[in-house]
């Protein structure tokens, strides 16, 4: 400790010393509140110390008294303008304080005094990056990593940025040097692996994600990429059995449910039903409150079918792949919004007053072409997410969350039109919610859906998909039931599920005026 500071009267500078490394010792084994009141203690004999100033800054930072650290820093920087480690430690507490422009010109300073202080250099690229300039950032966390290259944070943050900046070559060479240095390091495993996958490499990610989850079992990212690693290459029951082990880790994890079932259907279609049905039995037993695994897991498992898909099943179906929910259906050649519109064309004409409801609106596909045809539009969907994204066409006059029966059942006689695009596969049962759109339509008004065709003695069936197909006979017998007047029935393809077309039957029918 330098001792050129103003004299006290009551304490000699070996008093102030043996109280200051009292004070460093507290602080070392983590006694905050010790190590604050020496300080503190020390602070009131010697008021302008500027090592204990910022000591104490450093731990009132700790303690999340950032307002108090930042005055004490402040100080210590004013008292002693090339003291580095003040101006550090007043640049983190800067940061953390989202002040980000004062925290680089502060972390800066201690560069300008010191440009071999690493610690500045890589605290300042975060404030670079929170500040919004990545590229500074990265050069700064390349510098860094260079003088310290045994600090994996500073090289692993280096090559997140890379990689979430679409540099896979960089982000690559990056983890690529920490596993020189760590070769088990299971983030940098996981990573590397990660770019891999992205590059279409899954082969060579397959055993970087290996190593990953057996170095750390609890990161939930290198679970993600093993699966989806097997399942790229093909490898659906180890992708199953990958996504089992992940989700004793994190039981309610949609985003692993929806990997396992998309795993077990992979299987079927591989012809390994046995296997597949042995699969979704232990899903079903073992998250027996999961209604991703008590829906579709029991579909997979041939168990009876309930009536409909539960609410829950539909709200965590949809909620969790709403983000790429268009992009997915145009890959799978997905008809069903123009099948309606097509068949709905010859009979509505030129229309353009109708009150319409678009239910199951999902994230707007039919919707927009129901716009010409509509004075007043609204949406209603169980799926939030799907109607953020519904909100973002900005074609809809209301939007609403709600379960689709109970929702018409509440507004008799409001719609000129009611369509349902690809919604009524998620229904075994029919006839209430055929009942009720009957019931919310106005006299002559059009209800117009799909549903998929099924072929064979039963009324309807759930799918290892999870979806109900329906019989012809059925679907006219709800709608005679409802007193509904058939306008068009015909098959058309709905969309690809593997390799094969579904077929499914477009519906217009009358409520009588």
């Amino acid at each position: 400790m330098e001792t050129d500071t103003p004299k006290v009267s009551r304490a000699t500078a070996a008093d102030l010393e043996s109280m200051f490394d009292h004070a460093v010792t507290l602080q070392s084994q983590g006694e905050l509140d010790g190590a604050a009141k020496a300080y503190r203690r020390l602070l009131a004999l010697a008021p302008d110390l500027p090592e204990a100033l910022s000591n104490l800054g450093a731990v009132l930072r700790l303690k999340d008294d950032l307002t108090g650290a930042e005055a004490l820093l402040r100080r210590a920087t004013a008292v002693r303008p090339n003291y580095v480690d003040a101006w550090h430690n007043l640049g983190v507490v800067l940061l953390r304080r989202g002040k980000f422009a004062d925290s680089i010109q502060a972390l800066s300073r201690a560069l300008e005094l010191d440009p071999g202080h690493a610690m500045s250099l890589a605290h300042r690229g975060q404030a670079y990056l929170d500040d919004g300039e990545p590229e500074k950032a990265v050069a700064d966390w390349a510098e860094a990593a260079r003088m310290m290259p045994s600090n994996f944070g500073v090289r692993n943050a280096r090559g997140i940025l890379l990689l979430r900046r679409g540099l896979l070559d960089e982000a690559r060479a990056a983890f690529e040097e920490t596993l020189a240095i760590e070769p088990e390091q299971p983030v940098a495993l996981c990573n590397l692996g990660i770019i891999l996958r992205q590059q279409e490499k899954n082969e060579e990610a397959l055993p970087l994600l290996q190593r990953a989850v057996a170095a750390a079992p609890e990161m939930s990212e290198a679970h993600a990429g093993l699966t989806a690693t097997y399942l790229a290459l093909g490898r659906h029951i180890e992708a199953a059995e990958a996504a089992m082990v992940a989700l004793e880790t994190d039981p309610a994890s949609t985003r692993y449910h929806s990997v396992l079932g998309h795993a077990i259907y992979g299987v079927f279609v591989n012809g390994k039903a046995d296997e597949a049905r042995a699969l979704a039995r232990r899903w079903i037993e073992r998250f027996p409150d999961h209604p991703t695994a008590q829906h579709l897991g029991r579909a997979m498992a041939g168990e009876a079918a309930a009536n409909r898909a539960s609410d829950k099943f539909v709200q965590t179906l949809f909620n969790s792949f709403a983000s790429s929910f268009d992009e997915q259906l145009h890959k799978l050649d997905y008809r069903a919004p123009q099948a309606i519109i097509g068949a709905l064309s010859p009979i509505v004409g030129a229309a353009k007053e109708l009150v319409i409801l678009d239910a199951g609106c999902g994230t707007g596909l039919a919707g927009r072409m129901l716009r010409l045809w509509a004075d007043e539009l609204i949406g209603v969907d169980l799926s939030s997410s799907m109607l953020d994204k519904a909100r973002e066409r900005g074609i809809y006059d209301r939007l609403e969350e709600a379960e689709l029966t109970a929702w018409l059942e509440a507004h008799p006689d409001a719609y000129d039109m009611i369509v349902a695009a690809d919604v009524l596969c998620y229904f075994g049962e029919l006839n209430p919610v055929i009942a009720a759109a009957q019931r919310a339509l106005r006299p002559g008004g059009l209800l117009s859906f799909t549903v998929e065709k099924l072929d064979g003695p039963d009324e309807f069936v759930v799918g290892v998909h999870g979806r109900y197909g329906h019989a012809e006979r059925f679907v006219r017998k709800a709608l005679d039931a409802a007193g509904l007047q058939v306008e068009v029935m015909r098959v058309e393809p709905l969309r690809r599920e593997a390799i094969a077309i579904v077929l499914g039957y477009v519906v217009v029918a009358r409520r009588p005026a």
